[in-house]
Order: C-alpha cells, then sequence, then structure tokens
C-alpha cells in the first residue's frame, strides 16, 4: 500500500485558529491607511473587542501593528513593510541609499540617515552613518519607527498628502496650542511648496534637520536627512547639505 503524506495546509492538520484571526486583523488595517480603532475592527471582522485587543496586544509585540498618534488608531507596524518585499526595503535601495549617505557624511562629517515610510505619518529610520561630530541624542536612530509630528520625516509624509487629510490627521494627533497648530501646518505648507524639510529645535533643544523625499515614479519611497546641533546649522550648511541631499535622493532614484 503506497503511503502519501498528509497535507499540511489541510484542516487536519491543526491550523491555530488566532493565527487566521491575526491575519484578518492584518488585512483590514491595510485597507485603512488613518488607522482603525478596536471598536471598528471588531465590527467589521465580527469578532469581539475583547479578542481584538488581546490579538493586537500580541501583534504589537512583535511589530506587526503599531499604534503612533494621540487618537489611539492602529495601524500596520515595520515588521510588515520588513517582510512584504515592498520597494520601501528593496534591497538596491537599501544599497545604493547606504552608499550616499556615507558620501554625505564624508563630506560634511554630520550624521545622516535614510527612512522609509510605514504609514501615513510613520516611518522607520533603516540606515545611518554617523559623523565624528555627536548627534545631541546619544545611541542610534537606525531600526527606530519615528511618529512625532516634530520629526522632518513626519512632517515630509504629511506633506505628500491632500491638504483636508493632513487636517483631519492633524486635528487627531496635535494635542499643542492654536499657535503652535498654525506653525505646524505652514511648515507643512513649506514642504509642499519646496520639496523640502527644516526643522530647528522642534524634536530636541539645540538640534536641527534638514531633509528631502526619494521618489520613484511619483511615489515616495525613502526619505533623507542629516541631523546636527542648531550651532552648525548655518545658512551655507543648510544650502551645501540641500544640495548635496537632493543628488543623493536622484541617485537612489536612478537605480
Amino acid at each position: 500500500m503506497e503511503l502519501t503524506e498528509a497535507n499540511p495546509l489541510t484542516a487536519a492538520a491543526g491550523r491555530n485558529e488566532s493565527l487566521h484571526r491575526a491575519f484578518q486583523i492584518l488585512r483590514l488595517l491595510s485597507k485603512n491607511d488613518s488607522g482603525a480603532s478596536v471598536a471598528a475592527l471588531s465590527a467589521e471582522s465580527g469578532l469581539p473587542r475583547t479578542t481584538v485587543s488581546r490579538l493586537l496586544a500580541s501583534l504589537f509585540d512583535v511589530g506587526a501593528v503599531a499604534r503612533p498618534g494621540t487618537d489611539r488608531l492602529w495601524v500596520l507596524g515595520p515588521a510588515i513593510s520588513e517582510l512584504s518585499g515592498s520597494v520601501q526595503h528593496d534591497v538596491a535601495l537599501q544599497i545604493v541609499g547606504l552608499s550616499v549617505l556615507e558620501s554625505f557624511t564624508a563630506e560634511f562629517d554630520e550624521t545622516c540617515m535614510m527612512a522609509v515610510p510605514v504609514a501615513e505619518s510613520m516611518a522607520t529610520v533603516t540606515e545611518e552613518v554617523k559623523g565624528t561630530h555627536l548627534l545631541g541624542i546619544s545611541g542610534t536612530w537606525k531600526g527606530q519607527t519615528v511618529s512625532s509630528l516634530d520629526s522632518g520625516f513626519v512632517r515630509m509624509l504629511l506633506a505628500e498628502l491632500p491638504s483636508q487629510k493632513t487636517k483631519t490627521i492633524l486635528d487627531k494627533q496635535f494635542d499643542g496650542s492654536a499657535q503652535e497648530l498654525r506653525e505646524l501646518t505652514e511648515s507643512i505648507d513649506g514642504i509642499r511648496l519646496n520639496d523640502y524639510s527644516v526643522v530647528v529645535d522642534t524634536l530636541e533643544a539645540g538640534l536641527s534637520g534638514i531633509g528631502v523625499p526619494v521618489r520613484k515614479s511619483g511615489r515616495l519611497v525613502a526619505m533623507l536627512a542629516t541631523y546636527l546641533p542648531t550651532s552648525r546649522f548655518t545658512e551655507d550648511f543648510r544650502i551645501g547639505a540641500l544640495s548635496a541631499l537632493r543628488q543623493g535622493a536622484e541617485t537612489i532614484a536612478s537605480r
């Protein structure tokens, strides 16, 4: 009698129901770029809220989901982008990007980094090359997911969106004064107009940065930026760094 191997994909193989439910939640989040609440996910999936909350907690532990805003909405996390094989984490993009960062730091001796979008207002730093000068914050930014509205990366992401969409996100996530909201909105409008970001003393007192988008076929796939002490962020540096970053963005986009 010939023996046949059992199909590992059949129900008899004892598939884990929690895994199926987790993927159900991930699929729903993939269709909601702005994020979704536990209540909304429960309604769309038909699962109890307690089950959805438990699944989200497990997915959060492995970086598959994130909750970056003050509105408590859930979005897909950086681990999904890393596994997806999407253009954000294309190997060639990373290799060329690292080469561009190394060239920039060799010329300016300042820390330079590349980030990729993982949500409408969230980015992950994928590469970083440190200058010999100390950056305002110790340690490394590589691998960190950034969601702060004070970040030039996040502001560049918001500038890619239609104005009304940006306003909706700011209404949900921003909790500062009316004056601070106006300044933030003007900053994002300036990025739309000039196609680069400048932040001064927002992420940290005494720390400034300038960044540019990297686009392929009109789609933002990455961002380049340098951060340095505000005391060294002169007009001459801004002009030179902007030119070098833009050349770097063109190099990455052409590969």
